[in-house]
């Protein structure tokens, strides 16, 4: 029943159809077998149309971005028991914030999430766990190629971090990739491409009482088209954006959780301070001669952290990708409302993220000369190496991703609630990947517990 990613979203398959309806005449002949005798079939017909209405309420649960909170949700979803979770994002592929850009030629960038790793502090068995079942079924793989530390932009010198709390870990294929893996195995519907718009309460004799979302294309060109997604009792916000008035100026429409009524929740997404990140993508002409695969960036104004995506476990060696983020400061100088507005595919946006990707290459290549300058030993002249030049670059705006502060309310449960909708993300734990997935976890126990319970009555 899995969706095929990078393709348009589109209604339920035939086979997604023909399952719920043997599912439902299971019901049925359970339903038959239990009704005692003398029993009109008026009454049993009545019984019948009550029980299988419940069985859908209350195995259905539609969760809105494919990021590590909204993927580590529904996962867990489908391993405490939920008949059918599905998984709505507006991005090509799944990932969120830790989703991969790739091209034909095998060169791929991790445009978001840096890595992650274990953590040794309080409450993190949940984190740990997730981890080591991660590790277990190939999602992850350690990231040992090549030193990390820090990197001084004006002399290029280098300053090694020693770590002893365990290894930095990254998807074998980008953390899109591994989304995707792990919806597949745990068998969650998925639709990418899918920019959720709006959630009805469906009035339906089959349906009554459930949600509906509605959902449009967000592949350029496919038109303006909203479709329908039916038969939810729990709607879960895994992306804060679907709080975000931005919708207004850039799409013409109201936010999306405005259909819910749900205004606590709404309020606290609101809330959320959050900060712009601008990430660089390129591709060089040949191996940059460092002695670092990852480095904090430290002198220079529009860097923050670069990285050679190509030394990463299961990547293309000879396509020299590399990942550079902005420092905050320059992506607050660089993001203005007008550029934070534009829409991805505009001329308006094109000619921004023209002017960012410039400046951003040349800062880049200044710092890794310095570093092939402050690096090079024996006989051989840095002069003497072929110039270090750039191949390929393309600049990717996160405008809001990375939150500054945690939602009102989410403090002790790390989810937010209201009735049958709930929200997930960093911004209700803490602002990282740590912080999404037990954000998603904690509220997956939540709905699966309240679900269950319901089916008994």
């Amino acid at each position: 029943r899995h969706a095929l990613l990078r393709t348009p979203p589109r209604a339920h398959s035939p086979r997604t159809h023909a399952s719920r309806m043997h599912r439902a005449s299971a019901v049925v002949r359970r339903a038959i077998a239990r009704v005692a005798p003398g029993k009109s079939s008026s009454s049993s017909s009545t019984m019948l149309t009550q029980q299988r209405q419940k069985t859908r309420a209350h195995a259905s649960v539609a969760v809105v971005g494919g990021g590590f909170a909204g993927v580590a949700c529904a996962c867990e979803l489908k391993r405490l028991g939920i008949e059918r979770v599905v998984v709505f994002d507006g991005g090509r592929a799944l990932g969120g914030r830790a989703s991969a850009r790739g091209a034909s030629d095998g060169a791929r960038w991790d445009h978001g999430a840096r890595f992650i790793e274990r953590d040794s502090g309080d409450d993190t068995s949940a984190w740990n766990a997730y981890i080591d079942e991660g590790l277990a079924k190939g999602y992850f793989k350690p990231w040992t190629n090549g030193a990390f530390g820090a990197i001084d932009a004006r002399t290029g010198k280098f300053v090694e971090e020693l770590k002893s709390t365990g290894d930095r870990l990254v998807g074998d294929l980008g953390f899109g990739a591994t989304c995707e893996a792990a919806t597949k195995d745990a068998g969650v519907d998925v639709f990418t491409s899918a920019r959720v718009v709006g959630f009805d309460i469906d009035d339906s004799d089959d349906n009554q009482g459930c949600f509906s979302v509605r959902y449009k294309s967000a592949v350029p060109g496919d038109g303006d088209d909203a479709k329908t997604s039916s038969g939810y009792r729990v709607v879960v916000l895994a992306d804060k954006n679907l709080a975000s008035e931005r919708v207004i100026r850039a799409y013409g429409e109201r936010p999306a959780i405005e259909s819910l009524n749900v205004p606590d929740i709404a309020c606290a997404m609101q809330g959320v301070k959050s900060k712009p990140v601008l990430a660089l993508m390129v591709t060089l002409n040949r191996e940059a001669r460092v002695p670092f695969v990852g480095a904090d960036v430290d002198g220079c104004e529009t860097l923050a952290w670069i990285a050679n995506e190509s030394s990463k476990p299961g990547r293309v060696r000879d396509t020299q990708c590399w990942v550079a983020h902005s420092t905050d400061a320059y992506a607050a100088s660089v993001l203005s409302r007008a550029a934070m507005d534009t829409r991805v595919g505009t001329a308006a946006h094109e000619d921004w993220l023209a002017d960012a990707t410039s400046r951003m290459s040349e800062a880049l290549l200044d710092v890794l000369r310095a570093a092939e300058s402050a690096n090079t030993t024996g006989s051989e002249s840095i002069d003497e190496i072929l110039p270090l030049e750039i191949t390929y670059a393309r600049a990717h705006r996160w405008g809001a991703a990375f939150p500054t502060s945690i939602a009102k309310g989410a403090e002790s449960k790390q989810y937010l609630q209201s009735g049958d909708v709930y929200a997930v993300g960093d911004w209700c734990a803490e602002p990282n990947a740590r912080g999404a997935v037990t954000s998603g976890l904690a509220a997956a126990a939540a709905i699966a517990q309240a679900l269950h319970a319901r089916a008994k009555l």
